[in-house]
């Protein structure tokens, strides 16, 4: 037999309701409480009582998330709310659940504070888990790729710059292909496209250029945006290579056919290639258009050290102040170098390759961001059709200067295309061959002073560097040669210190006579302030006549004007000691032995027999000649 019940659940919530309601009537009544009607409100979805009354919460407590109260006194710990959410009050006693504002408003100003706390502190944890499963994740994607030899696609934020960027590492060729995205919204469609994971959160990487074989680091979080060439990558030592015979044509014609240039050059290439650090020198390649200059750089060079690696620029470009074109290479082509180009930048110029050559750091600047400090890999080359190309200093320890080619690379009638075809196919060659060549880190740092540098830098010498050089040198000969014509010249009446009659050319062969007797005496000459003027105004001119001004000046010019000692007597002037007029030309020929001697190499490696037989040599001469 089947039983229903037929229920009217409405009709028994209402008599639930009514009872409840006689019951808390009697309740309060046995408590000398007036009665109260019960009425309900919604809030967040919740019912609580719309009109309770106040009851002080007198205890509290938290655990496993929620914190617990007693009211009034009482000791149940019967009432909780969730640790991240104080509004309301609930309970294990089947009360109606009550608005903690309306229960006890001090304390749900202190409640409210803690929750938003608690919050905060439960989606950092959230977002940790995440981040520490997310990094799992992509941890386990990463070996994947790498055991598989496939790409891994990833996105990071880098650190240093605050960018996005998207991409993936190829493990097989050691590359990177990461390219900056406008949001991370746009790197998360990336990512989606190529179905890997959506990032939470994006990862915070060092994002740098360092030539080096570490391409990916997922344990430091390092990426590196140096990317290897393919013949870097697949490039093998192999013994008793030869320079493949259209690649040594081209190098051959740009450095002038200067075995000794060549041998310097291949070495300083193969410490680039090998190394990939700078060498601290840089090279000036001088000839008339089509000797092969941007034949070397841009069909063997550039394809051996990467597209990505090697930049080319113009000297008008060096004049502005972005110069974005130094981070991330390793070596920099210097088109079109001419001295009359510089004009008033000069200094400026000159000042920059001296910092790029040298300096471990350089001040980069892209537009639209802020100047900033990069590590330095440069190398630089510079090229020149014309014969004054750039401006050397004569104690210049940084440039090597190719002898200047006239003739052409290519010759009648042959087709340049078709030599470009040869040298793609000897590349690899010539990769293998610049990988097993011994390379000397040191000898590249060295750079070669042949007379293609000393007649570069005496071309672009000034007149005024001239007679420093001269002076500092105390080359008697330099003076003598260029002292005024006693019989034809006039007299040359300056103003100086006061003296509107001050004779010049009498001065300079008063000079000239006391030097000659110092060098017979082998005695250090003083040159006084009228002594200078009158070498400075007869060769240079335009000279400051008074000594404060000329002190300043020659200061300038690396002539320091000091006290010394005359006599028990304090005297300011230049102390100096004249080379012997007859035997000064003889160290020249020595120190172009010792220089030659010490830059050519036998099978790889330095004569070093010679190198001392002409170091002996030169020091005993050199000694005789200076007393």
């Amino acid at each position: 037999m089947k039983l229903t019940i037929n229920t009217d659940f409405s009709t028994l919530s209402v008599t639930n309701g009514v009872l409840q309601g006689r019951t808390i009537s009697d309740l309060r009544a046995g408590q000398g409480l007036a009665s109260k009607a019960i009425l309900y409100k919604k809030f967040n979805k919740t019912n609580i009582l719309s009109n309770p009354d106040v009851a002080k919460v007198t205890g509290v407590k938290q655990e496993r998330d929620f914190v617990y109260l007693n009211l009034k006194g009482g000791d149940s710990w019967g009432y909780y709310h969730p640790e991240t959410n104080a509004e309301v009050i609930y309970n294990f006693k089947n009360e109606p659940n009550v608005s903690t504002r309306d229960i006890d408003p001090e304390y749900y100003q202190q409640a409210a504070v803690d929750a938003q706390q608690a919050t905060k502190r439960v989606k950092a944890n959230l977002r940790l888990q995440s981040s520490k499963e997310y990094k799992e994740s992509l941890k386990a994607s990463f070996s994947d790729s790498f055991n598989n030899g496939t790409p891994f696609y990833c996105m990071f934020r880098d650190r240093q710059t605050d960018t996005y960027f998207s991409g993936y590492h190829e493990p097989t060729a050691k590359t990177n292909h990461f390219n900056k995205v406008g949001n991370k919204t746009a790197g998360i469609d990336y990512l989606t496209q190529y179905g890997s994971p959506k990032p939470d959160p994006v990862l915070t990487w060092d994002y740098e250029y360092k030539p080096n074989d570490v391409a990916f680091d997922f344990v430091n979080g390092f990426v590196n945006s140096f990317k290897p060439s393919s013949y870097m990558v697949s490039a093998q030592k192999i013994d008793n290579l030869p320079i493949p015979a259209n690649i040594n044509r081209v190098i051959m014609s740009v450095l002038g056919s200067d075995q000794q240039m060549v041998e310097h050059f291949i070495n300083w290439l193969a410490v680039i290639f090998q190394y990939r650090q700078r060498t601290q020198t840089a090279w000036v390649l001088q000839g008339t258009t089509g000797t092969g200059k941007g034949t070397l750089f841009n069909h063997i060079i550039k394809p051996l050290l990467g597209d990505d690696n090697c930049r080319t620029i113009t000297l008008e470009s060096l004049g502005h102040q972005f110069n974005g074109f130094t981070e991330q290479c390793l070596l920099l082509f210097v088109d079109e170098v001419d001295t009359d180009q510089m004009n008033q930048q000069q200094q400026t110029i000159m000042a920059k390759f001296k910092s790029w050559i040298t300096e471990p750091k350089i001040a980069c600047r892209v537009m639209h961001t802020d100047l900033r400090e990069v590590d330095n890999y440069l190398n630089i080359m510079m090229a020149s059709n014309q014969p004054n190309s750039m401006r050397i200093e004569m104690n210049d320890r940084r440039f090597n200067v190719c002898p200047r080619q006239e003739g052409k690379l290519l010759g009648d009638r042959e087709d340049g295309e078709l030599l470009f075809n040869k040298i793609k196919d000897e590349l690899a060659d010539f990769a293998n061959y610049l990988m097993s060549y011994p390379c000397d880190l040191s000898a590249a740092r060295i750079p070669i002073e042949n007379e293609s540098k000393r007649t570069l830098q005496s071309t672009t010498q000034t007149a005024c560097e001239e007679v420093v050089e001269a002076l500092k040198n105390g080359d008697i000969n330099y003076f003598q040669s260029m002292a005024p014509n006693k019989t034809t010249s006039s007299v040359m009446y300056q103003q100086f210190d006061s003296n509107s009659f001050f004779d010049t050319n009498k001065q300079y062969d008063t000079v000239m006579t006391v030097a000659l007797s110092n060098i017979n005496k082998k005695n250090y000459h003083l040159l006084s302030h009228a002594d200078l003027f009158a070498l400075f105004e007869t060769l240079v001119g335009k000279m400051p006549n008074t000594k404060t001004k000329l002190t300043k000046r020659l200061a300038h010019e690396g002539i320091e004007i000091t006290n010394h000692t005359v006599q028990s007597k304090s005297v300011r002037g230049f102390k100096l000691k004249w080379r012997n007029p007859h035997l000064a030309a003889v160290t020249k020929p020595i120190i172009s032995t010792i220089t030659n001697t010490s830059t050519t190499y036998s099978n790889g490696r330095r004569d070093i027999e010679k190198i001392v037989r002409a170091s002996a040599e030169f020091t005993a001469t050199n000694k005789f000649v200076n007393g």
